[in-house]
């Protein structure tokens, strides 16, 4: 049973609502892995990083490089620790990128393991897909918003989701829960739009989800808007 059909039958069969910060409840008994709030990517400049506060942190820690940049480690792939992600995620949480949850095929976590083509690259990404079956973004907004800023936000998490190359061939999982009927209706608008043959509304007493996945990341059109910009 895939990721996307899990989600579809705990949904479907839910006699109250599914709080989506919880989700590895649902894969808990499978085959499959969960990890929350996973690091893809992490600021490899220093001198993107604003903050003297932030900076005297991670060099007091160690993780700074003499040339400026962020992480010590000098090889192509870089294997952190986790107590050094942690340090990160702690310090430096506006200079990561997470995905909300990684499926992956079995139980056990991928080890963290980033890389950068050129040595000043801004950005150091996963490096592999090894393992991972899906990932799944998730969105929880119970006040209202408009169509224009669905799309907007839904675009900017996707727009840094496929700068991940070795996400692009994973299957993609979109999942938003709210009460508010506007925001309802511009997230379905929104997932009518881009996943227009994969996508599932669901109402659990006065909450709505809107579910939307692509077996492949890349196959996400992004090319049109339904809120041209200005």
């Amino acid at each position: 049973m895939s990721p996307v059909t899990l989600l579809q039958e705990s949904l479907q069969t839910a006699s109250s609502p599914i709080d989506i910060a919880a989700l590895c409840d649902i894969f808990r008994e499978t085959e499959y892995g969960c990890f929350r709030d996973y690091i893809i990517a992490f600021i490899h400049d220093s001198q993107k990083i604003k903050e003297p506060e932030i900076l005297e942190t991670l060099k007091q820690h160690d993780l700074l490089q003499t040339e400026g940049l962020l992480i010590k480690h000098t090889t192509t792939r870089d294997d952190l620790t986790e107590e050094e992600l942690a340090l990160l995620k702690a310090h430096a949480p506006a200079y990561l990128q997470s995905i909300d949850y990684l499926i992956t095929k079995t139980k056990e976590k991928p080890l963290p393991a980033y890389t950068h083509k050129y040595r000043h690259d801004r950005w150091k990404k996963l490096a592999s897909a090894e393992n991972i079956e899906a990932v799944i973004d998730t969105f929880k907004r119970d006040d209202d918003m408009s169509i224009q800023a669905c799309e907007t936000y839904f675009r900017n998490t996707v727009r840094k989701r496929k700068e991940i190359h070795a996400l692009r061939k994973i299957a993609y999982v979109w999942l938003v829960q709210t009460s508010s009927s506007l925001t309802q209706e511009g997230f379905e608008k929104v997932a009518e739009h881009y996943f227009p043959d994969t996508h599932a509304f669901y109402t659990i007493d006065d909450t709505h989800y809107i579910l939307a996945w692509k077996d492949q990341l890349e196959t996400l059109n992004m090319r049109h808007f339904i809120c041209p910009p200005q």
